[in-house]
């Protein structure tokens, strides 16, 4: 559990782990799978040196299914995010309570009732957007 004003913070250096474990481990994985791939190693002074030829097809199956794999397992994730996201009930401890403007309109009733629209609506109802002329209230768009 993390303090309401540690939540930036946390998030950054949980931010930070992932792209560490994102982008460190996969240059060692497709090196290792292009090392798989070759059929004649250079030797020189008793040292393996480069890959001379490669096996193309194996290659081919190597490089592809493993990305392919790497494409599945990410799929998988977001499709059990997606799956178990809605059992997140006040994630951030907001309060209960409806936030009121200054007018004592609920915002979340203007969002959730009409988007911009209702906003306007809900203006011209106060008195906020009677400046508006007559030629703006009744042009149509073209």
């Amino acid at each position: 559990c993390v303090d309401p004003a540690d939540k930036s913070l946390a998030l950054g250096a949980l931010s930070g782990v992932f792209s560490l474990l994102a982008f460190i481990p996969y240059p060692l994985i497709y090196g290792a799978l292009t090392d798989a791939s070759c059929l004649v190693w250079e030797e020189s002074c008793g040292k393996t040196g480069n890959c001379w030829i490669y096996d193309a097809d194996k290659f081919r199956f190597l490089l592809h299914g493993v990305s392919a794999g790497f494409v599945f397992l990410g799929c998988v994730t977001d499709v059990l995010v997606c799956i178990l996201s809605p059992r997140l009930k006040n994630l951030y401890d907001d309060d209960d309570e409806q936030k009121k403007d200054e007018k004592g309109v609920d915002e979340s009733e203007i969002i959730n009732k009409g988007g911009m629209l209702g906003v306007i609506k809900t203006g011209v109802a106060n008195g906020s957007l009677n400046s508006l002329n007559a030629s703006e209230k009744n042009s149509t768009p073209l």
